[in-house]
């Protein structure tokens, strides 16, 4: 018998500031509380990394910054899963949300997994049993 099930859903990464990171969750959970087995608001933050750019002539960072020259900013990437049905909803919001009138956004559609849940598991690996 599988002590687990697969289920199938919406990876999306989004590159941002660390900063907007719950504005962003706050809107994106009111669509999909992104939900893994009893658990919600579920979530992977990478550390902050470089990204960059190079504006073109008459992108925002040209008309509003005044520079076509090569940019590099501080983001992290913060990624969940949700359910299809929610992915148009979900991009839209993000896209209102983020900072960026392009943001990076990276969809890709997964299976995750969900174990038979027992809060009374006596598996010594699981930390509620560890002394």
């Amino acid at each position: 018998m599988k002590n687990y099930s697969l289920v199938s859903g919406v990876k999306l990464i989004v590159q941002t500031k660390s900063e907007d990171v719950n504005r962003i969750l706050d809107e994106v959970c009111k669509i999909d509380k992104l939900t893994y087995g009893e658990y919600d608001r579920n979530y992977f933050l990478s550390p902050i990394g470089t990204a960059g750019y190079t504006p073109r002539k008459g992108s925002t960072s040209d008309v509003h910054l005044g520079t076509t020259d090569p940019q590099k900013i501080d983001s992290i990437e913060l990624s969940f899963v949700c359910k299809k049905e929610n992915l148009d909803r979900i991009l839209e919001t993000i896209i209102n949300e983020h900072h960026y009138e392009q943001p990076n956004i990276q969809v890709q559609d997964v299976l995750t997994t969900r174990t038979s849940y027992n809060v009374n598991n006596k598996n010594p690996n699981r930390f509620w049993n560890k002394k």
